[in-house]
């Protein structure tokens, strides 16, 4: 970018932020404190942020007016109001007025810029604000941590203001983002082979629950593989599958996973593996040819276990 378009486009952002990168580039400035390039940065990005609101806003209303002074428009739809909507973008908070249309067959309602942007009614954070959440709400697994984060990139990409906590996204409003996500089922791609020996891992977790009569969900994970490969002296599950269901026939369905995955048929023998607990040793009810053993961790914590209790009697 040369340096009259970013005059140019200087010209266009409030003197406000560009007033304290003047005093700290000239020359009798005698400051050499890590200050300078923080403000600099920071009132940089302030600018940056302003013309990216503007220009949203200006495409926004440009667009509506284009649709209303179509033909299209004109022979199809009435005007019936005209509002302003706020939306929180990643480049932060804006406003934007565009018309509300009629259609002159069907008398139903048309906002053309938002069915064009595919924006939702009365959502307040724009779709790439929540797909953000989404995604670090899944990698931190912290509805908190993700509305934290997320409201203070809003807010700016980097600033000293205490303010931007006032920009956190509330845990309430992460989770209605979370509820409304569209579910899809994986596509389940089908081995070209099945083994004669199946290993199976099974174990589970207990999560916390919010605004709900049970404290806890216990999740149940199952792991199959076909065997141990190893590269470079690390030991590798070979095909490994996943599976996890909160749900009491978690059996049944990961039955029916198989099926789909293997010719059960050809597996002559299936390994069941975890720490005893009775909803795993159920796994072989289900599972035709499946015997169950105790996993290696849990067999040594059980023989240290036995140990400990010698050790302890012989001492009485």
């Amino acid at each position: 970018m040369s340096i009259l378009t970013i005059n140019h486009l200087l010209d266009h952002t409030q003197n406000k932020y560009l007033t304290e990168i003047t005093n700290i580039i000239n020359p009798l400035n005698t400051d050499t404190s890590i200050n300078n390039y923080t403000t600099i940065v920071e009132n940089i990005d302030k600018t940056i942020r302003e013309l990216a609101l503007t220009a949203m806003k200006n495409y926004f209303e440009k667009m509506d007016e284009d649709f209303f002074n179509s033909r299209n428009r004109k022979a199809s739809y009435y005007v019936k109001n005209k509002r302003s909507r706020t939306l929180i973008s990643v480049f932060g908070k804006f406003e934007y007025t565009r018309r509300t249309y009629e259609c002159k067959s069907t008398g139903k309602y048309y906002t053309h810029v938002d069915r064009k942007l595919s924006l939702p009614k009365y959502d307040k954070y724009d779709p790439i604000v929540k797909a953000q959440v989404i995604e670090l709400a899944a990698n931190s697994n912290s509805m908190i941590k993700a509305g934290q984060i997320i409201g203070e990139k809003i807010y700016s990409s980097f600033t000293r203001n205490p303010n931007r906590k006032n920009y956190n996204i509330s845990r309430q409003t992460v989770h209605n983002i979370l509820k409304k996500i569209n579910r899809f089922n994986p596509s389940i791609n089908r081995k070209d082979t099945t083994p004669s020996i199946l290993y199976i891992m099974a174990d589970e977790k207990y999560i916390n629950l919010q605004r709900s009569k049970k404290k806890k969900l216990m999740l149940k994970h199952i792991v199959s593989f076909e065997g141990i490969e190893h590269d470079s002296n690390r030991a590798v599950l070979k095909n490994k599958l996943i599976y996890s269901s909160h749900e009491q026939d978690i059996w049944v369905d990961f039955h029916n996973h198989l099926a789909k995955v293997y010719d059960l048929e050809k597996i002559r023998s299936i390994v069941i593996m975890g720490d005893g607990a009775s909803w795993i040793k159920s796994g072989i009810q289900e599972l035709v040819g499946a015997e169950f053993v105790l996993d290696k961790f849990h067999t040594y914590q059980a023989i240290e276990n036995m140990t400990k209790v010698s050790q302890l009697n012989y001492a009485l």
